[in-house]
């Protein structure tokens, strides 16, 4: 199903999660850019908890905050039939992070999660990088345009090391930098599942030891 860009709202979104909490087969939700907000996020989190048919959810550019992205992650916690959310260009910064984290960690169903242009910053990618580190199910994660820095970068780098389900990686504008390019030089040599790393953007000097390495 997907809704017309502008149209709904908070209103709008509080009204579509009731009906979807009775639904028992639309398979996919396109809200992107209807200023769905924190409290429309609550009420899609709350239909979330009970809906049995919903596989895809695309809330993109809908200012949803901390708030909204924490009711949303503990749906996350007991959902088991979402497979791609895709949560791109809001606001949920570390605060919003930390309980996405916790939903990374709990999920099993969750394939594909974009974050990109969260302005999460090291403190929230750490937190992240746990969860992602334990995480069985997900093979794709968009997080380009925050700023997870080198510490940041760092962390995912050691969390894909133990991580055997992510295929693909998009770090793009990151601000890696020469130490986090480093740590993810160290992480290819033993990673043999990732099979997509995206870090466009970053100047070439530091992409030195990737191509020592022949992976770019």
């Amino acid at each position: 199903m997907r809704v017309a860009t502008g149209t709904q709202g908070v209103f709008g979104a509080a009204r579509l999660a009731v009906a979807l909490e009775k639904n028992t087969s639309i398979q996919a939700l396109h809200l992107s850019s209807n200023d769905v907000r924190d409290d429309g996020a609550v009420k899609l989190a709350d239909a979330l908890q009970t809906s049995t048919s919903l596989q895809s959810l695309h809330l993109q550019r809908n200012h949803i905050g901390p708030d909204g992205m924490g009711r949303l992650a503990g749906a996350l916690c007991g959902n088991s039939t979402l497979t791609l959310l895709n949560l791109g260009w809001n606001a949920i910064l570390d605060a919003g992070a930390r309980p996405l984290a916790r939903a990374v960690a709990a999920n099993t169903t969750l394939q594909t999660l974009n974050i990109s242009g969260n302005r999460i910053n090291p403190y929230g990618a750490e937190r992240l990088a746990g969860a992602v580190a334990t995480n069985e199910s997900m093979t794709s994660l968009n997080v380009a345009y925050n700023n997870f820095s080198a510490a940041g970068t760092k962390a995912m780098a050691e969390a894909l090391s133990k991580n055997k389900a992510l295929r693909s990686l998009n770090l793009t504008l990151n601000q890696v930098g020469q130490s986090g390019t480093e740590h993810l030089a160290k992480m290819l040599k033993t990673n043999n599942t990732l099979r997509v790393l995206n870090i466009q953007r970053t100047r070439p000097r530091l992409l030195r030891d990737l191509y020592s390495l022949r992976l770019v």
